[in-house]
């Protein structure tokens, strides 16, 4: 059936056969070189999708179909690294969220010129302390706020950003299980309501600075 509707002449119909997890790996194959860029794309995201197919979609002409390769949990770590260097910035942001990306891609994308792939490279939780030191003095503040919730931190690193400008990166300060107790009494005698909360919920706090926060 899956075969039949692969050729059908309506366009959702193909989609959807390209997108199905149980689509045959010789109709995706087929289905990769659709004149629309919807099916190819749908292509690129399914996860039975061989990595011959998605190293090819990988060059694919329309960028969308190489945002779904990006994103796609099953992309090789070396397609990932042809696709760090794409043009498109937000093809590099996924690239920097996908779980497969190595360490020096990574170290890579810590340096790219978008707030929005550094970011990722914040949150992802391979990225490697060197890079996290990079980030934390970061010129924005989603990407401080993201090392400060990051489990690689190093200690002097929090100490640093628990006196940063921003709240929300103080707040992730406050939150992460390795701040030093020292940190955690300062940023439990500051003025935020929601910062001495975080640190009276963080399970590394002192029970006695626990006991002295007032509501």
């Amino acid at each position: 059936v899956l075969e039949s509707l692969a050729s059908d002449r309506h366009l959702s119909v193909r989609s959807s056969v390209a997108g199905n997890k149980n689509t045959p790996v010789a109709i995706l194959e087929t289905l990769a070189t659709d004149e629309d860029e919807n099916v190819r794309m749908n292509v690129a995201s399914n996860e039975n999708t061989p990595v011959a197919v998605l190293e090819t979609l990988a060059t694919d002409k329309n960028e969308e179909v190489r945002k779904s390769i990006a994103g796609n949990k099953n992309t090789p770590v070396a397609i990932l690294e042809t696709l760090a260097r794409d043009p498109c910035s937000e093809i590099r942001y996924r690239v920097a969220k996908n779980e497969n990306i190595s360490v020096s891609v990574l170290k890579r994308l810590a340096t790219d010129d978008n707030a929005r792939v550094r970011n990722s490279v914040a949150h992802n939780k391979k990225t490697p302390r060197v890079s996290l030191v990079i980030l934390a003095s970061d010129r924005s503040s989603d990407v401080r706020s993201g090392v400060a919730r990051h489990k690689n931190t190093p200690v002097s690193v929090l100490q640093e950003l628990a006196s940063d400008d921003n709240h929300l990166v103080r707040l992730g300060v406050a939150r992460h299980k390795n701040t030093p107790v020292s940190v955690l009494q300062e940023l439990a005698n500051q003025k935020s309501y929601f910062l001495r909360e975080a640190v009276k919920k963080n399970k590394s706090t002192p029970e006695e600075i626990k006991k002295q926060i007032r509501r």
